[in-house]
């Protein structure tokens, strides 16, 4: 049985998180997200609104499905006052979600609601968790339960958190050379890490704003993974 602790809340603004297909670098997720975009450039209901591709290095930021990665994105949008538009901020997601879903490129997206009340929204989030052995007979049994409950009413933004097109690489290590090196499996597995994400080194100092970190890291061409 539902109910409505706060009434719902028509602020005018709402988030678009957006996930790109698994192996998109940082360009490639931009130019997805530049079409979508381009479809709030043509509301003359926006105001505002403001992009974040990727992530920076050195820092963990959440996204509408966890921490962001070099192919998700999110927009944050600013519309005119509800007395000066006709359509509701509901009726502007619905047809916004319809447009979305034709741009090539995009995994999955969210367009959610921002409140301005205790809670962001009276719309209550499922989970629906599926566990097992079988990474690849997990990802069936997903997108069968996804279409299964596509058609009920009410229910949106509807994605699979998981998919097994995500890249992924096993690291062999030749147990007698570490030996030798004086090297644990941990020291190892920080320095592939390190060679990709690159290593704290020192910081630029600046007052008017916050300081620029500097990090250090392999070139392209040595790197693990591209």
């Amino acid at each position: 049985m539902g109910m409505d602790v706060l009434p719902k809340m028509d602020t005018g603004d709402f988030s678009i998180w957006i996930e790109a297909k698994s192996g998109y670098n940082l360009n490639k997720t931009s130019e997805v997200v530049s079409q979508v975009e381009i479809l709030l450039d043509q509301d003359n209901d926006v105001t505002d609104y403001y992009s974040q591709n990727g992530y920076e290095t050195g820092t963990t930021y959440m996204g509408g499905n966890g921490a962001m990665g070099v192919n998700q994105g999110n927009i944050t949008v600013a519309f005119t006052s509800r007395k000066e538009r006709e359509r509701t901020i509901w009726e502007i997601e619905e047809e916004l979600r319809q447009k979305i879903a034709l741009i090539p490129g995009i995994k999955t997206f969210v367009v959610k609601e921002d409140g301005g009340t205790a809670v962001a929204t009276s719309k209550a989030p499922i989970d629906i968790r599926v566990s097992g052995e079988d990474d690849r007979v997990l990802e069936q049994v997903a997108l069968d339960i996804k279409e299964q409950i596509s058609g009920v009413p009410g229910v949106v933004n509807l994605y699979n958190s998981w998919s097994g097109d995500t890249k992924t690489f096993v690291l062999q290590l030749d147990r007698s050379r570490m030996i030798d090196l004086g090297l644990t499996a941990m020291a190892v597995s920080n320095q592939v890490f390190e060679s990709i994400e690159g290593i704290p080194a020192s910081e630029i100092k600046r007052s008017d704003s916050d300081n620029l970190r500097i990090f250090v890291q392999y070139p392209k061409d040595r790197r693990p993974i591209l």
